[in-house]
């Protein structure tokens, strides 16, 4: 969906929403949300596409003979992604696009096997479900990376990423060029993060976070229609859905464009 950002005040929020909840209206209901080896392979070009069952996400994409997917040029045909797994058993790997948005590769024998999943891999975008944080086991921390502006999804220069410090307290950084720290949430104390008090309040986030000797994450369920993003300008935005009150309420931190670092220039100030 290339939807982005516009600005704390533009179009972005009530696009995705809006889209979010006309998926199913507009994506074809009667498609399968598993796709198994065999099958003629989907062409995004003439709108084939797997579907998650509740019918509010869809992705199109191709199967290789060693059971990985490839994303393909629609008219080079080029692969130019790929789960690139090794040793796969391809004759039982289906993939699915599961309600909340998590595509997976898993056994089609045993549907708790899962081979590869998504949420390993977040780009901008915090999903409900989706643990940010760190894995003590060895895999790769999950963490959130700017798109290069509102136009380009390539990496960009902001990052927000989990810190375990040498006391063992948590907390997130927010880092331009994986360098220089320019905001941080602040400890974990229980309740909140130091510099985020107006978790406790529980109006906006539905937040839980866990720490034990395999993991250290924070995660939200979908139970509050929400969307959380870092932007190309290095603001970590949370956007709520709050019919009962104000419509809209959005949160964002830096509060100023002005403490993030470089986005200004080296003494500049935005406005």
């Amino acid at each position: 969906m290339l939807v982005r950002d516009m600005g704390i005040h533009g179009t972005r929020p009530f696009l995705l929403f809006v889209l979010l909840l006309l998926l199913r209206a507009c994506f074809s209901v009667n498609a399968d949300d598993t796709f198994t080896k065999g099958q003629p392979p989907l062409s995004v070009i003439n709108n084939d596409s797997i579907s998650s069952k509740n019918g509010r996400f869809e992705l199109g994409f191709f199967e290789r003979e060693d059971g990985n997917l490839v994303l393909l040029g629609a008219s080079s045909k080029k692969p130019f992604w790929s789960t690139n797994l090794q040793n796969l058993p391809s004759n039982s790997t289906e993939a699915a696009l599961l309600d909340d948005g998590n595509l997976v590769l898993r056994d089609r024998s045993d549907l708790s096997t899962i081979f590869w999943e998504s949420f390993d891999y977040p780009t901008d975008t915090w999903l409900p479900g989706v643990k940010l944080g760190i894995d003590k086991t060895g895999k790769e921390p999950k963490q959130l990376i700017s798109w290069k502006n509102s136009e380009d999804p390539s990496p960009g220069l902001f990052s927000c990423s989990m810190r375990i410090n040498p006391n063992g307290s948590s907390e997130y950084i927010f880092e331009w060029n994986r360098s220089q720290v320019y905001w941080s949430s602040g400890v974990w104390n229980g309740e909140s993060f130091a510099f985020i008090p107006e978790m406790r309040l529980n109006y906006v986030f539905n937040i839980s976070f866990v720490s034990n000797e395999n993991e250290s994450y924070m995660s939200y369920n979908s139970s509050i229609m929400s969307i959380c993003f870092l932007d190309s300008t290095g603001q970590f935005k949370a956007i709520t859905w709050l019919p009962a009150s104000e419509p809209w309420v959005l949160w964002a931190q830096p509060k100023s464009l002005s403490d993030v670092y470089a986005l200004c220039g080296s003494f500049g100030i935005c406005y």
